[in-house]
């Protein structure tokens, strides 16, 4: 894998090896084939969705970085007086391949309720954002 630094972060420009065929990895896009636009949150529940991640070669891996954002004023864990504006990290997903990708509820202080927005980025590209309701009943 080559990396070269950019502007913003370190983005991975991997490369397939393989001879004369060798071809670079690349993402077109992100797509939400199911997710629904409200959510009725309690501990324990898990926030689901379905996406597909476009580009060639199809699957081969990618990572990706999901990034999970609460509402102002965010989540505070009361353990610690943390204050969370997002939750992140690094997925790995096959080019072509469907992925069910879910938030859990696993704590009460994480439930804001609000307007909720998940992203998946690659390196410095933002592939996709969607936005959901989370609700308490």
């Amino acid at each position: 894998m080559i990396r070269r630094r950019t502007g913003l972060t370190l983005a991975a420009a991997a490369i397939v090896t393989g001879g004369a065929d060798a071809q670079p990895i690349r993402v077109d896009k992100v797509n939400v084939i199911e997710a629904p636009a409200d959510f009725p949150a309690r501990a324990g529940s898990e926030f689901a969705m379905l996406i597909a991640v476009v580009g060639r070669p199809e699957g081969a891996t990618v990572k990706l970085r999901e990034v999970w954002r609460p509402p102002a004023p965010g989540a505070r864990d009361p353990a610690n007086g943390q204050t969370y504006l997002d939750f992140a990290s690094e997925v790995a997903v096959k080019l072509g391949e469907s992925v069910r990708r879910v938030f859990v509820f696993d704590q009460a202080w994480k439930i804001v309720p609000g307007r909720w927005q998940v992203e998946y980025w690659d390196g410095v590209r933002k592939m996709q954002s969607r936005n959901f309701d989370v609700y308490t009943r």
